[in-house]
């Protein structure tokens, strides 16, 4: 593997392991309420910034990384690693979420899903 595909994947990694940890502490923060409104809030954090990770992190990786690649085939094998680092962080991002949740009982986490 190249080194510049290898910054695809760190970009995307960084970014959803940021972006997760984010989501925990705003589903933290969010309190209590009697009606259960609460759980709609931690679970729309969660799935927005599942979203924001994954589109933030092809964005870094296509202004930083495959703008300043010259040469079409590099650039075009940057683009296909730019796309499964994305989408494979953003599963990886719902498979741990899921995790957690079940895992944690009594927590407010354990209302993602």
């Amino acid at each position: 593997m190249q080194t510049t595909v290898v910054t695809a994947y760190l970009i995307a990694g960084v970014v959803c392991i940021v972006s997760f940890l984010l989501a925990l502490l705003l589903s933290n923060k969010v309190n209590y309420e009697p009606d259960r409104s609460d759980v709609g809030k931690r679970k729309r954090y969660f799935w927005f910034l599942m979203v924001f990770s994954l589109l933030i992190g092809l964005l870094l990786n296509y202004f930083l990384e495959l703008r300043g690649i010259r040469i079409p085939s590099r650039a075009n094998n940057y683009l296909i690693h730019m796309v499964i680092a994305g989408v494979g962080f953003s599963a990886l991002y719902v498979v741990v979420g899921f995790l957690l949740s079940k895992v944690s009982k009594g927590k407010k986490i354990e209302t993602w899903f």
